[in-house]
């Protein structure tokens, strides 16, 4: 959709920086599009002659770009970019060329809560373009923009699908880091070491090195309703239960509500219908709440298991206020208003249909 937007509008030549977590060969099918929904009006640009004029006198000249701070933010604003000379691409009347688009890829390598700091001090900066005399100044051109903030040694230039799998590949073993550490918690817990104390260990190593290596932990779910129907304290075959335990199978911590079982028949049930070696850590890993508020304090995602009739005039703005976002809500029971948690903010599924 946007790669036509662009083509459809576009009366020049561009540069397209493909920014987002793709899959491999994801610029072919965006050079696939733009060249089918292109503009063919006959101008060449400047991009176009400045590829050209370079070509032949094997040099390339990139009008400066200055960039400044116009206060402490770390938000670059509009005035903030200045050029010396007009900017590389612009309209110009010539001979009847068509208008090109080259592709490079630039992921982002940006965590949460350190997003800022990490565009103004990267690890590294990977631009991957085709390896045509076009895509070289495409690259040429981008790592220009980057040098003046970033060192050229971090600024790193290689082939377009290297770049794009580059990027799935970081995330890869990124998991497989801390699935590694999670994995040792358990074996912690069963001979008495401590996690943090194997983690120091382990990142001093400078093969290993400490960057993820803390353990965590799986998604907070608050589960509304215990019982297998309203108005009862009877769990006897309650699709709760199937829930929860198939939840904590996958690692999540769960938060229960309801207003008529007691925690010790929860724990109790969950403790029959498990295996003897998977007690201890199902049942360490469940809190039985005494609100619904206090169930879901701090989740990531609630599912109504019972249709109790207090679940229906809850304050739910609260509720998503209080939650881990994006927050989620599965209506287990179709007891809820959609249309007013998604006004909310929350993410709703629903058993049976499709919103």
């Amino acid at each position: 959709m946007t790669a036509r937007k662009i083509a459809n509008i576009s009366k020049n030549s561009k540069i397209i920086i493909e920014k987002s977590t793709v899959p491999c060969k994801t610029a072919d099918h965006i050079r696939t599009i733009l060249n089918a929904n292109k503009i063919n009006n006959g101008t060449m640009n400047k991009y176009n002659k400045l590829i050209h004029e370079n070509l032949e006198n094997n040099n390339l000249n990139i009008c400066n770009l200055s960039i400044s701070r116009s206060s402490s933010n770390s938000t670059l604003n509009n005035e903030d970019l200045k050029f010396d000379n007009e900017p590389i691409i612009n309209d110009f009347d010539n001979k009847d060329t068509s208008i090109h688009f080259e592709i490079l890829s630039n992921p982002e390598f940006l965590a949460e809560g350190t997003a800022v700091n990490d565009i103004l001090y990267p690890d590294r900066i990977l631009i991957g373009g085709n390896e045509t005399k076009e895509g070289r100044i495409a690259q040429e051109i981008l790592c220009k923009l980057y040098s003046y903030w970033v060192p050229q040694e971090n600024i790193i230039k290689m082939g377009l699908w290297s770049a794009e799998l580059s990027k799935l590949s970081a995330n890869a073993l990124l998991a497989q880091r801390i699935s590694s550490i999670n994995s040792q918690s358990a074996l912690c817990e069963e001979t008495g070491a401590d996690i943090q104390e194997i983690a120091l260990a382990c990142g001093l190593d400078s093969r290993i090195g400490s960057k993820f290596l803390n353990a965590s932990i799986g998604k907070i779910i608050a589960i509304y309703g215990f019982s297998f129907k309203k108005n009862t304290k009877d769990t006897r075959e309650s699709p709760a239960l199937t829930v929860v335990l198939s939840l904590l199978k996958e690692g999540a911590i769960i938060k229960i509500f309801d207003p008529k079982v007691p925690e010790n028949q929860i724990k109790n049930d969950i403790k029959e219908n498990c295996d003897f070696q998977e007690n201890n850590e199902y049942i360490s890993n469940i809190s039985v709440c005494h609100s619904c508020y206090e169930a879901s304090y701090g989740a990531n995602a609630i599912v109504i298991c019972t249709e109790w009739d207090e679940f229906k005039s809850l304050d739910y703005k609260r509720i998503y206020n209080d939650m881990s976002k994006p927050a989620f809500i599965f209506d287990g029971r179709l007891i809820l208003n959609h249309k007013e948690l998604k006004q909310i903010g929350f993410s709703v599924e629903a058993i049976g249909k499709q919103l």
